[in-house]
């Protein structure tokens, strides 16, 4: 077995760049003034949009052999595909897991989801030459129990198990703003994370 893979599946150039500026126009995100929490601070916001999730799951389709062969599981559907927009000026959320939650008897499994996926609709830029419209400053995808992070990549698509070890969030966006697809989705048998059948060094999972 090859346990040199990391544990995350990564499809670069999953869709177009045209096709993500596609979504977020059709999000209306651009002109949606964000919703303000409790902090004072603008807040995540979902969106729905179902002719762009019928495309999403489709265009997933090919890549489900590819999949089941990396987490070494059977593949039983994609479970929902939703929208988040990450509005300027958002501070990052507590880091969360899409299908566990801790109790006091420890984590617990409380939905069925077995892998999430993250599609990034914007680029991360840190030049002064700079589209607010569709680039962002921030918005990394960060996961504190292995101190790593993902810069986002327009159009890629980053799948990764539903477990506690996978607890996390999206840093704060400072310039611009992020929009994301987040797929939930579900195998045939419950995914059990098995660490050792996977590269066990995080510092090369960045890739």
């Amino acid at each position: 077995m090859n346990n040199r893979r990391p544990p995350f599946f990564i499809i670069r150039n999953f869709v177009s760049p045209l096709f993500c500026e596609k979504v977020i126009n059709d999000l209306n995100v651009l002109k949606t003034p964000p919703m303000i929490g409790q902090n004072g601070k603008p807040k995540k916001m979902l969106f729905m949009n179902r002719l762009n999730q019928i495309r999403l799951a489709s265009t997933f389709e090919p890549h489900v052999e590819s999949l089941e062969n990396h987490f070494k599981c059977e593949y039983f559907g994609t479970h929902s595909i939703q929208f988040e927009w990450y509005p300027e000026n958002s501070e990052a959320e507590n880091p969360k897991s899409d299908g566990y939650a801790k109790t006091a008897q420890g984590w617990t499994r409380h939905k069925e989801v077995d892998l999430t996926g993250v599609l990034w609709l914007n680029e991360f830029n840190d030049n002064t030459d700079f589209d607010p419209n569709f680039e962002c400053y921030g918005g990394k995808l960060e996961f504190p129990t292995f101190d790593i992070s993902f810069t986002p990549e327009r159009g890629t698509l980053i799948v990764f198990p539903v477990a506690p070890n996978f607890i996390h969030t999206v840093s704060g966006v400072s310039s611009g703003s992020l929009s994301l697809a987040r797929f939930t989705i579900r195998t045939t048998k419950p995914y059990e994370y098995k660490m050792q059948e996977f590269n066990s060094n995080p510092k090369t999972w960045n890739v």
